[in-house]
């Protein structure tokens, strides 16, 4: 059975206490849109960016890190013990119902490990999407940490897992 985050998400976090604050607007394509999106609306949080690895014995693995961050796939390499690919994006539509770009961190399947950049905790919140482009979600911090911690998801904080890139100003 697949995942639909478009419609599981909102149930999930208010099954399991965690405030939310829940933004609608145009649907985000880029990082350009994304960036003019969060000042208009003044959201409060850095953006998300889950990248999804496929293992070589056919593992998947998801890496929460921050927008103006860039994952280390050696990194990831190391973390699996194993070759690792990016997933594409047929393959992780045959366990979760979402728009293109739009993998969360949050709620998802078990079948999916998930590695934490602990960057994703320095900001006053974490922005992301459940699964629709139109939709952005604000955790703050404590919320985010309850949320990670209501998953059943094996999850590994990695701090080497993303480092800093240069993010031309919007």
């Amino acid at each position: 059975m697949k995942y639909n985050l478009q419609t599981d998400t909102f149930p999930w976090l208010d099954e399991h206490a965690i405030e939310y604050i829940r933004y609608d607007h145009e649907e985000i394509t880029d990082n350009e849109t994304d960036y003019r999106i969060m000042k208009e609306y003044n959201m409060v949080g850095a953006p998300s960016k889950t990248i999804a690895f496929k293992t070589k014995s056919g593992r998947f693995i998801l890496v929460a890190t921050t927008l103006e961050r860039r994952v280390d796939k050696k990194v990831v390499k190391e973390y699996a013990g194993e070759r690792v690919n990016f997933a594409n994006f047929d393959e992780l539509t045959e366990y979760v119902v979402c728009d293109p770009h739009t993998i969360p961190t949050i709620c998802m399947p078990e079948v999916f490990e998930i590695i934490i950049d602990p960057n994703i905790f320095v900001a006053d919140g974490y922005l992301f999407s459940p699964g629709i482009s139109t939709i952005t979600i604000s955790l703050n911090r404590d919320n985010l940490r309850k949320a990670l911690d209501a998953m059943p998801n094996k999850m590994t904080e990695l701090e080497d897992v993303a480092y800093d890139m240069e993010v031309e100003e919007i």
